[in-house]
C-alpha cells in the first residue's frame, strides 16, 4: 500500500513539475509602450513552447487600433489599390532567410469591426521608477497559422510576423507603409522546436 501511495505522489509531482512548465506558453503583441495610439496591431499566443518541427501552429492576432481615413492611407490619384498584407519572414543562424505571404486583405474590408482592436491606455512604471504611457491591446480577430517547416532550417533563429499596408500604382513600383511586427525566437533539436523570447546566440 505504501508503494502505491509513493508511486501516486511521484506521478503527481512529475506532472506538476514537467506538465506545468510546458503549459506556461508564450505570447507577445498585447501591449505597446510609449504610444498613445497605434494604427496596426499584431501578436501571437501559444499555450505551449515545444513543437514538432513539422507542426508549429500558433494563434496569430491582428487588426487596427484606430480608423484610418483615405487621406491617412495616402490614397492619391496614382494609387491603383491598397491592401493589408500579413507576412511571415525568418532568418536562421546560418544566414538563410525565408518569406511567405500569409494573407492579403482589401483595405476597405480590413477597416471594419471584425478587425478592430480595443486600446486601453495606462501608466507603466519601470523598476527604475520612470514611467511611460502604455497600451493594453485586445484583439477581435485571430487565426491559427502554421509556420512552414523550412523556416527552421538552422539550429536557432528568428521568425517575424508582420502586418502592413501595401500600395500598387498605375505608373510606378509598389511600396510598403508602416505597420507592426512581432518576433518569435526558436531553437531546434533534431525534430523538436522550442520557442522563446530570447535568441539562443548571435545572428
Amino acid at each position: 500500500m505504501k508503494k502505491v501511495v509513493c508511486l501516486i505522489i511521484t506521478f503527481v509531482l512529475m506532472f506538476v513539475l514537467f506538465g506545468c512548465s510546458e503549459s506556461e506558453g508564450l505570447e507577445s503583441g498585447f501591449e505597446a509602450f510609449g504610444n498613445e495610439s497605434i494604427d496596426f496591431c499584431c501578436g501571437y499566443k501559444t499555450s505551449k513552447t515545444i513543437f514538432n518541427k513539422s507542426d508549429v501552429k500558433l494563434n496569430f492576432y491582428f487588426g487596427f487600433g484606430r480608423s484610418k481615413e483615405d487621406e491617412e492611407l495616402k490614397i492619391t490619384e496614382d494609387v491603383e489599390s491598397v491592401t493589408i498584407r500579413l507576412l511571415l519572414s525568418g532568418k536562421d543562424n546560418k544566414g538563410t532567410t525565408h518569406k511567405k505571404l500569409i494573407k492579403e486583405i482589401d483595405a476597405k474590408a480590413f477597416f471594419a469591426q471584425k478587425y478592430k482592436c480595443t486600446l486601453t491606455a495606462y501608466e507603466h512604471k519601470y523598476p527604475s521608477g520612470l514611467t511611460t504611457i502604455a497600451l493594453k491591446i485586445e484583439y477581435n480577430h485571430s487565426e491559427k497559422i502554421k509556420i512552414p517547416e523550412e523556416f527552421f532550417s538552422g539550429s536557432y533563429g528568428l521568425v517575424i510576423f508582420e502586418i502592413y499596408p501595401y500600395y500598387t500604382y498605375y505608373d510606378k513600383e509598389p511600396s510598403y507603409g508602416t505597420g507592426d511586427l512581432v518576433n518569435i525566437c526558436y531553437e531546434v533539436d533534431d525534430k523538436k522546436v522550442t520557442l522563446s523570447h530570447e535568441l539562443a546566440g548571435e545572428m
